[in-house]
């Protein structure tokens, strides 16, 4: 693909995502539902939320295009898309009945043994530079729980105007880089025209927001983002810590959170307020701070992850630099409280 049809996707994503969801906004369309703040929300005002859909339908909708006039359609690539929606219905229902946290885990557990048969990996994944051999059922389990922690953590984390939609929007782009340095154009299609429509929708999304995701958006993305791991350490064999540190704002914050919660006794599985940014706002940052922060962030682990594919330097000095990036970031937290 060419900078220019990279840029074109972009673009395009961008402006139909933009373009959709202002009229959606406009016109005070129930497809959004409103958003009521409780005692636990960071905003103050109804606010819709649901608009995860637009960026559902935008990126179908390019690639779809992209699609017929390539011929490049695969009947895989069908099948995975249908259970990426199967969590986008789960999402919708979600934001308009508030189902069950039972409910939402089983129907994401079946999801996800589906989509990991599908994609059938069965050849191990790249592991600190070493290939991880390991049984077939071992590697499944370990997959079907990758995708339903991916898919919660984006839910988790969507908690403050535009974080995860930037979050994903840098995820996308170096994703689609990734890709087309490894050879599938396909991929590197739909990660733009994601990246395109994503960045439409933080215009929305972004402090103080019009617009929230929904779990349409949030459950979406996380599944989306799961995929793309499985399918580069397993077909690309591209290295697992790669994704560990694109995702590491996000791995991090929720990951820590929930072990600590844990140690301590609480009572996880229900709603709090302790994950890093809810602390950031809570020592009287913005979310425009709390959210570039990030941003910043994952643009120092995106370069680190870049580099240790394309093998600049041992292995370990990319994994360590990520690491002590966090943990700075999560001490700097604790010591301002």
């Amino acid at each position: 693909m060419t900078l220019v049809s990279a840029l074109l996707l972009l673009l395009l994503g961008s402006l139909a995502s933009y373009s959709l969801l202002s009229f959606l906004l406009g016109q005070n369309s129930s497809i959004l539902v409103p958003d009521r703040p409780n005692s636990r929300s960071l905003h103050s005002q109804v606010v819709p939320k649901g608009g995860g859909l637009v960026i559902i339908v935008s990126t179908a909708s390019l690639i779809g295009i992209y699609a017929a006039m390539y011929q490049s359609i695969a009947v895989m690539h069908v099948l995975i898309a249908s259970l990426v929606g199967g969590i986008a219905v789960l999402g919708w229902f979600d934001d308009r009945h508030s189902l069950r946290i039972r409910t939402r885990i089983i129907v994401q557990i079946a999801i996800a043994c589906a989509m990991v048969y599908l994609l059938a990996p069965s050849q191990g994944i790249n592991i600190a530079g070493y290939r991880l051999e390991q049984p077939d059922w071992l590697l499944f389990v370990e997959l079907v729980v990758w995708i339903v922690w991916m898919t919660n953590l984006f839910n988790f984390m969507d908690g403050i105007d535009g974080l995860v939609a930037t979050q994903s929007t840098i995820a996308a782009i170096v994703l689609a880089f990734w890709f087309h340095q490894a050879g599938a154009p396909e991929l590197v299609s739909l990660n733009l025209a994601l990246a395109g429509a994503l960045a439409g929708f933080s215009i929305l999304n972004w402090r103080p927001a019009r617009v929230f995701l929904g779990d349409i958006g949030s459950l979406t993305l996380g599944i989306y983002f799961a995929v793309m791991g499985i399918i580069g350490w397993t077909v690309y064999h591209l290295p697992v810590e790669a994704f560990v540190l694109l995702y590491g704002v996000m791995l991090c914050d929720t990951s820590v959170t929930l072990a600590v919660r844990i140690l301590r006794g609480e009572r996880w599985w229900e709603a709090h307020s302790s994950h890093f940014y809810q602390r950031l706002v809570g020592l009287g940052y913005n979310h425009a701070q709390v959210t570039s922060l990030a941003v910043m962030v994952t643009v120092c682990l995106s370069i680190y992850a870049t580099l240790l594919i394309h093998e600049r330097g041992p292995q370990w000095l990319w994994i360590l630099l990520g690491g002590l990036t966090l943990a700075g970031c999560g001490l700097t937290i604790k010591h301002k409280e």
